[in-house]
C-alpha cells in the first residue's frame, strides 16, 4: 500500500470518529457543542452550514443545532398567503415567543410571503411558495421563504429612506423585514429569503 493510500484511510477514519464525537456530545447537551464548533457564544454568530468548510460533518452539525418545526408549500393565492402566516405564528407561540415577538414576526412573514407572491412568482397561481421554519438550539426561530421566480440581487436594493424614494409606493418590504428581524439573508439565486428571530 502506498503512502497516499494509507494517508487517505487515516483521514476517513478520523472523520468518522469526529462525527461520532459530535453525535455523542449532542446526546448530553447542545451548548458545549456550539462552543466547540463556533468558538464563542453561538447566539451572536450566523449559522455557517452550507459553506463547504466541513463537508463531511456539516449535515451532522446542522441536524444537531436546529430542528425543522414547520414545512409547507402553497399556491400563489392571496388567501393562502394569509392563512400560512397564521399557522407559522401558532407554531412560534407554542415555542414560547411572546406577543411582542409575534407581532414582529407577523410583519416580517407577511412581507416575505407577499414579496414571493408578487415579485417572485408574479402572482401566477400555478407557481408555488415554499416555507420552512427551524428552531435552533439557542431558541431562535429561522424562517425560509422560497418562490419559483428568477431571483434578484439583494445588494442592489434601493434604500427606501433616501429622499428620492420616500414617496414611492413600493420598495419597503425588505427594509421592514430587516427592522423587525434579528438577521436577514438570501440564497445565491435570490429567490429565497432567510430570516432569524431570537426568543425574548
Amino acid at each position: 500500500m502506498t503512502f497516499m493510500k494509507k494517508k487517505s484511510i487515516k483521514i476517513r477514519v478520523g472523520i468518522r470518529k469526529t462525527e461520532a464525537a459530535f453525535i455523542s456530545l449532542s446526546s448530553i447537551t447542545l451548548e458545549p457543542l456550539e462552543r466547540i464548533i463556533l468558538g464563542r457564544d453561538a447566539s451572536r454568530r450566523m449559522p455557517f452550514w452550507g459553506t463547504g468548510a466541513l463537508p463531511r460533518i456539516s449535515d451532522t452539525i446542522c441536524q444537531v443545532m436546529r430542528k425543522l418545526i414547520y414545512k409547507e408549500e402553497i399556491r400563489s393565492h392571496i388567501r393562502e398567503v394569509h392563512d400560512m402566516t397564521s399557522r407559522i405564528l401558532q407554531k412560534a407561540g407554542a415555542f414560547g415567543f411572546n406577543n411582542d415577538a409575534l407581532k414582529d414576526l407577523r410583519v416580517a412573514i407577511d412581507e416575505g410571503i407577499a414579496n414571493a407572491f408578487i415579485h417572485g412568482n408574479a402572482t401566477q397561481p400555478h407557481k408555488r411558495i415554499r416555507v420552512k421554519c427551524y428552531l435552533h438550539s439557542d431558541k431562535s426561530l429561522e424562517i425560509r421563504i422560497k418562490d419559483q421566480g428568477k431571483g434578484f440581487d439583494s445588494s442592489k436594493l434601493p434604500d427606501p429612506t433616501n429622499s428620492e424614494n420616500l414617496l414611492k409606493s413600493h420598495g419597503r418590504g425588505i427594509f421592514l423585514i430587516r427592522q423587525y428581524m434579528d438577521r436577514v439573508g438570501f440564497n445565491k439565486r435570490g429567490n429565497e429569503i432567510r430570516m432569524w428571530k431570537r426568543k425574548p
